[in-house]
Parts: C-alpha cells; structure tokens; sequence
C-alpha cells in the first residue's frame, strides 16, 4: 500500500508568477499618493506665501500709521499681520519635511525667513506703539483729539499749548525710551542680516528674491531710522531744557572767509531753553565784544603765529578762536576767549554779556540757513526776499555795503542776523508734524558735508553727537590725509577759488614709502567789493610721525608785499596727534597755483603695508565747499582688493587709482 506524501518526499508546487497588473496598478498608486503630496505641499507652499505677504503689508501700514502717529489703527494692523503670520507658519509646518530637498528646500527657507522676520518685526513695532500711547497719554490729549490735530497740521501748536509740568514728562518719557529704540534698533539689524542672506542665497527663485529685496531694504530703513530717533531722544530733552534751563550758544561761520574751525566767526547767538520754550536770545557781532575787551588796559592773549605773520593781527581775539579745525577744540578756545573778554569789560558792562557757560555749543555755514529755507520757504527780511539760493549773497550785501545805505552805523551792520534768526525759528516752529522727518533729514546732510557741527558739555550727549556724525572731530585711524585753508585778509575770497587735491605713494630709491600731496588752486574770481587775491595759510594734516622731505608753492608773502615771490618758510608741529605742515601762499585772480607736500610715511602706516590692510581717511575741512580728490597709490605690490573698487582696466597691478569729489570724509581700504 503506497505511502501518503510526507513533508520530505512531497513535490513543491510551482511558483504563483506575479500579475504584470497588478505592479502596475501599485507603481500607479505610488505616483497618485506622490502627486497628492506634492500637490498638497504645493498649495500649502501658495497658502503660506499668500498668508505672509499679507503679513507684510499689514507691518507695511502698520509703519505708515506709527510715523502719522495713529497708534489705534496700528495697533489694528499689527494685529491683522499677527493673525497671517500665524496662519503662514500653521501652512509651514505642514510642509516641513521638503526643507532638505534640492531647490525647492531652498525657497521654503526664503518664504519661513520672511515669516520669522514679519513676526520680529511686528514685535518691534509692537514697542513702538507703546511708546507712542506712553506719550499720547502724557500729553492728555484724546486719541480723536490727536487726529484732528494731525489732520489740521496742528501737533506742534498743541505741543505749545501744554503745560510745563505735561512738557516736562513726555520730553522726561522721550530721553527714557532712547536706549529702547537702540535696542529695537539692533534687533532690525539682526532680522535684516536674515533676510540679506536669502536674498544673496542664488538658489533661491529670482520672482521669491524679488519679494524679499524690498522687505529687506525697508528694515534697514526702519533701523537706521530707530537709531536716528533714539539720537534724537537722547539728546533733545536735555536740549529743550527739561529739568533745567538749557544754555546755547551759535557760532555763525562764515565760509566765504574760511577759517580752520569752519569760516569766520563774525557773529554768535546765545539762547536760553525751558522745556521747549525760547526765554532768552540775542545775536551779536563778534567786534561788539572784541573791540571794548581789546581797549586800554586790557590784557591781550597773543595770536597764533600765522594769524600775527600773515594777518598783521597782534592779539587772539574772539572772532578768530576757530584756529582749530578740530570743532570740539575750536569751541573750548571759543569759550575761553569769551570769557577772557568778558572779563576785560567794567562791571557794569559785563551784565550785558550771559555769564553762564553753554551746554550746547552749535556751529553753522550759511549753506545750513540755505538747506532749512528749501523747508520753511522764502522769508522777508528789510523788503527783501531771502531764499535757499540768494541767502549768503544777501547776508553779505547787507554786511558789507548794505547796511550804509539803510544808514545802519558800522557797529549794527550785522544785526540782519537779529531779524532773521527769530523769523526763522518761527517758521520752523510752524511746520506741520510730517516735515519735522525732512528738516532732520537737512540737519543730518549738513552735518555729513561738514557744514553744521556740535558740542555738549554733557560726555554721553557729545558721544552721541561723534556717532551721528555732527561732533566735527579730526578722530581717524590709518592714513590720514586733511587739507586746512585759512583765508588770511582775503575778503570772502573762498567760493570763487576752486581747489583740487592728488595724494600719491611711492617707494624711493632708499626702498621707503613716500608721500606726495598736491593742492591745486584755480582763481576764477576778480577784483570787487567782497573778492581779491587769495591770500591762505594752508596746512595739511597727516598721521604722526610723517617727516617733511620738501615742499614747493610756498611763498614769503603775496604779490605786492613781496613782488618777487621768494619761496616761504615751512611750518612743523604736532596738533591733536597728528603731524601738521603748513606754509603760506597767493593766488592772484584767474591764476592758478599748486602746492606740494613730500614727506615720509608715518611709521603706523608703513606698518599697515606691510601687514597687508591699508586704511586712508581723507577728512574734508570744517565749512568747505566739496573738492576733488585724486589717489595714485603706488604700493609695491600686487593688490587684491580695494574699496571703493578702481575701474576694472586698473585692476591686478601694484596701484590703487581712484577719482572723485570729497564731499565730507571718504574712507579707503586696499588688500595687499
């Protein structure tokens, strides 16, 4: 009887063979699942980036609303943002997993890093807010009433009709927030260093880019501005004279007669400030205290050397304090000399010059009063039209022939100044709230062209005023290069005599470094009541240390006290930590004159070289119309980078070139 099959002896059964359908209907599945995924990531992607554009443009109004002072609807509007960023980021985290894949990982980041930096925006213009309702509600005004004056043009006369008490506390408010908005400040430079990276990053799409270049760009506006506004805060209050009255003094500089300190200082205001209110000011001319103190009896400080050589000048009076043209040390010899001077005038005389020392020393051009004049408009002065483009000219007239023929005694013939400097606060004073940004916007690019300058007695405001750029210090690091004029019995010479300077390096035959430094002069003036010869005692500033080889141009004296023109002397000190060598010269009506420096390269900057990084600074001098700069830096060998970058056909040589104008200081920095 056979045997049953067991486990061992049984036949295997064939293998089943897989159904060609059925692969195919899984293959399908796997691309119906991945399309659905992709499509799901891809509308979440859209939904996302829908959600965090309309973030933006709601931070967008939200910054408008702030900067016009409506803080409710801002406040709206950071809500609105704050409700689609959520949105956006609830969209993200869906699509999470794609952040590792090629290309498209790459604009999920971009879109996340517009979300994450909308939110840190909305934060800080969330602060923003509270500070403006801290201050809405200081100043007791209703936010309906804060709205019709904004529409009326009316905060600053509401500003005005305020208490001294409710004055005192927003403006106590305001000096409080300003390490706040530094803060604020520096956060929008963390976000905005974010965003560049994304839009530098070349994967991501040109159209996503395109998105974000301006959102960068606008918080970089925002935190330049909020370091701006905390500037502003801490150094208004104790302007306005919050807690105590505020003592200003001006200084009008005029630069048609330059001076190193800015220009000639003919005339000085002084000014005394209680919480935003004008108690006191007067407007002098510098002889009205010069020319009593300067009497019989008087002791007479002596001059700086070339103002007694070249200007026949035999005491150091106050309208010739700014010898320095370091504004912080010019205003320290301002003061002292005022003092001086008040000193020398009887008792009873003495009353009528302020006895208390400034808190706030200010120095200005005329281009200055031109700039504020494009915001206020035209003002009438003595039935003349004064404007940004006829001012100097008209101040000037007035100064020189003018006043004689209005039968003004010689001694007042500056006293347009007194007419004009009211009329103008004023006007100021009378602009509406959205102008208040230009007229900071002028002050701030006067300052930038060395224009407008400023001094604190208080240490940490004039630290803010070094940082903001209106200190007009001679402070530099690395090669220095500053080029000081001083009109010397030359009329208002300066605006027809047009000035170009060329800085050169070598190395001689001894294998030292060498510096050239040419000032060219070009009269296009003539002979007339305000311009003759250019009679300047020039100097130039270099790093200390510099060693004067030669110089050329220089001459003994002008062209009618020395008809033979015989060579100057060349003058060697230290000022201020740099090496000054200075010489006098004449440039006749249209000629033209150069004068040269060669000299050693200070030991600092030789070191420099060596260590491959060299630095320059070239400082235009306080008051100065801009000029052209001209480099040819020979250095020895092979650059590898520069900025301001040279023309590309100058490139993979030893020499740095570089043209262009001067308009305050210009840096340079070149790889070797």
């Amino acid at each position: 009887m056979p045997q049953p099959p067991t486990l061992l002896t049984a036949t295997p059964l064939p293998p089943k063979r897989k159904s060609p359908h059925r692969a195919g209907r899984l293959i399908l599945l796997g691309l119906l699942v991945l399309i659905v995924w992709i499509s799901t990531t891809l509308v979440f992607a859209l939904l996302a980036a829908r959600a965090a554009f309309a973030g933006r443009d709601a931070l967008l109004a939200a910054r408008g609303e702030i900067e016009s002072m409506q803080f409710s609807a801002a406040a709206d509007s950071l809500k609105r943002s704050g409700d689609q960023f959520r949105v956006a980021q609830s969209r993200l985290a869906f699509i999470t997993p794609w952040d590792h894949l090629p290309y498209t990982g790459d604009q999920l980041m971009a879109i996340k890093g517009l979300v994450e930096g909308g939110v840190q925006v909305a934060d800080v213009l969330s602060s923003l807010v509270g500070l403006g309702e801290d201050l809405l509600a200081l100043s007791d005004l209703s936010k309906e009433r804060l709205l019709e004056l904004q529409q009326a043009g009316e905060i600053p006369h509401a500003y005005a009709t305020l208490s001294l008490d409710t004055k005192a506390a927003l403006l106590r408010r305001l000096e409080a927030a300003s390490p706040e908005l530094l803060l604020l400040s520096t956060k929008l430079d963390l976000i905005g260093r974010s965003l560049q990276q994304q839009v530098s990053n070349q994967a991501v799409a040109t159209l996503l880019a395109d998105v974000l270049r301006p959102v960068r760009a606008q918080v970089g506006e925002l935190s330049e501005r909020l370091r701006g506004l905390s500037a502003f805060a801490r150094v208004v209050p104790s302007l306005l004279g919050t807690d105590k009255d505020s003592h200003l003094m001006v200084l009008f500089l005029n630069n048609d007669e330059l001076r190193p300190g800015g220009g000639f200082l003919g005339t000085f205001a002084q000014a005394t400030l209680r919480v935003g209110e004008l108690k006191e000011i007067a407007a002098h001319d510098s002889y009205s205290l010069d020319t009593p103190a300067g009497g019989a009896g008087a002791v007479i400080l002596p001059p700086p050397v070339p103002l007694e050589r070249y200007n026949n000048t035999h005491g150091w009076f106050l309208r010739d304090a700014n010898w320095s043209p370091d504004f912080p040390t010019s205003t320290q010899q301002v003061l002292r000399l005022y003092k001086h001077e008040r000193g020398q005038l009887p008792p009873e005389a003495q009353e009528e010059w302020p006895s208390e020392e400034p808190d706030f020393v200010f120095g200005m051009t005329p281009d200055v009063a031109s700039a504020l004049l494009t915001a206020t408009g035209p003002l009438m002065i003595r039935d003349t039209r004064i404007t940004s483009e006829n001012i100097s000219e008209v101040l000037q007239y007035e100064s020189q022939v003018g006043f004689a023929d209005r039968g003004i005694p010689f001694e007042q013939r500056k006293t347009i100044l007194l007419e004009l400097v009211p009329k103008m606060l004023e006007r100021l004073q009378a602009l509406p709230l959205s102008s208040v940004r230009n007229v900071l916007s002028l002050l701030q690019d006067q300052a930038d062209h060395r224009q407008l300058m400023a001094w604190a007695r208080q240490p940490s405001i004039q630290d803010t005023f070094t940082r903001l750029g209106w200190a007009g210090e001679m402070s530099a690091q690395g090669d220095v290069q500053m080029v000081v004029d001083a009109n010397l019995a030359s009329l208002k010479t300066d605006p027809v005599v047009l000035r170009a300077i060329r800085y050169e390096i070598s190395k001689n035959t001894d294998g030292k470094y060498v510096g050239r430094t040419t000032i060219r002069y070009a009269h296009t003036g003539s002979f007339d009541y305000k311009t003759t010869r250019y009679r300047t005692y020039v100097q130039l500033y270099l790093p200390s240390g510099s060693e004067l080889i030669r110089a050329t141009g220089l001459l003994r004296d002008d062209r009618i006290n020395d008809p033979d023109g015989h060579p100057g002397e060349v003058d060697v000190k230290t000022d201020g930590g740099f090496t000054a060598l200075g010489g006098f010269t004449s440039i006749e009506p249209s000629q033209t004159r150069e004068i040269t420096f060669d000299y050693l390269l200070a030991p600092s900057v030789v070191s420099l070289i060596d260590a491959g990084t060299y630095r320059l600074n070239v400082i235009k001098q306080l008051g100065a119309d801009d000029r052209a700069l001209t480099l040819h830096l020979d250095f020895g060998k092979t650059l590898t980078r520069a900025s301001p970058s040279e023309e590309r056909d100058h490139w993979g040589d030893t020499i740095y070139d570089w043209s262009g104008v001067l308009e305050g200081k210009s840096a340079f920095e070149v790889g070797l």
